[in-house]
């Protein structure tokens, strides 16, 4: 099962810990996090965001990256300041990562 979480909050730091913390208060007591998905606009440090993520969820796995703007089923944003989670609680798989690094010699 998937939790969302959302802040439009200016300070990185503070954007991860409310959205983890919103998506937290989801989660029934008895379910644990296997990983998360997470996407934050450009005008954020995401070290920053990461680290308030990591004070509300702990050591999990987190994936996702930069967006141009956030939408979910009660809000929208694209001001630059958005951070958005989805939290999966166990038994949801983790996902495979895969990394292509060599996408600017061309699309083949």
């Amino acid at each position: 099962m998937a939790f969302i979480g959302m802040s439009q909050d200016t300070e990185s730091d503070k954007a991860g810990q409310q959205a983890a913390s919103m998506a937290r208060n989801q989660i029934n007591g008895t379910d644990s996090i296997s990983w998360v998905l997470a996407f934050c606009g450009g005008r954020h440090e995401p070290d920053k965001v990461l680290n308030g993520i990591r004070s509300e969820l702990g050591d999990v796995d987190i994936y996702g990256g930069s967006a141009v703007g956030i939408i979910t089923n009660n809000s929208l944003g694209y001001t630059g300041y958005e951070c958005g989670l989805a939290v999966f609680t166990a038994p949801f798989p983790v996902p495979e990562v895969v990394v292509i690094d060599s996408m600017k010699a061309g699309e083949y």
